[in-house]
C-alpha cells in the first residue's frame, strides 16, 4: 500500500493547486473555501515526510484523517448537505480500507454516516446557508474519483504481483 500513498500525496499536491485556482478565479471568492483547498498540499506534504522517514502508519493515519476533517470543513464551507463535496465521503471510506484497514474504515463509516446525519439535520433547521462553488465542487468530485480509482489500480497491481510471486 506504499505505492498507494505515495501516488495519493502526489494526487492531492496536484488537486489542491488547481482547487485553490479554481476557488480564487470563482466569480464569488471564498477565502475561507481557497484556504480549505490550499490546504491539502501541506497535508500532502507532510505525510511525504512521515514516508520519507520510513513512519507508514503513522503516514497513512495522518494522511487520511486530516484529509477527511478537510472534506467536512469543505462541505461546511459550500453549503452543507447540498456541497457536492459530499460525495468524498464513500472515496474516503475506500480509500481508508486500503490504507488503514478493517478498524479504521469501519470508525470512517461511523464517523462519516454520523456526519452526514448532522448534515442533514443542519440543512432541515437551516442553520447551514445555502452556498455553491459548482466549478470548485465538480474539480473536487472528480478528483476524488481519479484518486479512488487509480489508488484502486495501484493496490491491486501490487497484490498481483504478490500473488504471482508466491
Amino acid at each position: 500500500m506504499r505505492h498507494v500513498l505515495r501516488f495519493a500525496c502526489l494526487w492531492m499536491s496536484g488537486l489542491s493547486v488547481v482547487l485553490t485556482a479554481a476557488a480564487l478565479l470563482s466569480p464569488k471568492v471564498s477565502w475561507a473555501l481557497a484556504v480549505l483547498c490550499f490546504l491539502l498540499l501541506p497535508v500532502a506534504l507532510v505525510t511525504r515526510l512521515m514516508v520519507k522517514a520510513r513512519r507508514w502508519q503513522m503516514a497513512s493515519l495522518f494522511f487520511v484523517w486530516t484529509n477527511w476533517v478537510l472534506v467536512v470543513a469543505t462541505i461546511l464551507a459550500s453549503g452543507g448537505m447540498v456541497s457536492k463535496a459530499t460525495i468524498a465521503f464513500p472515496v474516503w471510506v475506500v480509500i481508508t480500507a486500503w490504507l488503514l484497514g478493517a478498524s479504521q474504515v469501519v470508525g470512517m463509516l461511523l464517523l462519516s454516516t454520523l456526519t452526514l446525519v448532522g448534515l442533514w439535520g443542519f440543512d432541515t433547521f437551516n442553520v447551514t446557508e445555502g452556498r455553491s462553488f459548482p466549478l470548485t465542487a465538480l474539480i473536487y468530485v472528480l478528483g476524488m474519483l481519479g484518486l479512488a480509482l487509480i489508488s484502486t489500480l495501484i493496490a491491486r497491481a501490487s497484490l498481483s504481483r504478490r500473488e504471482q510471486k508466491s
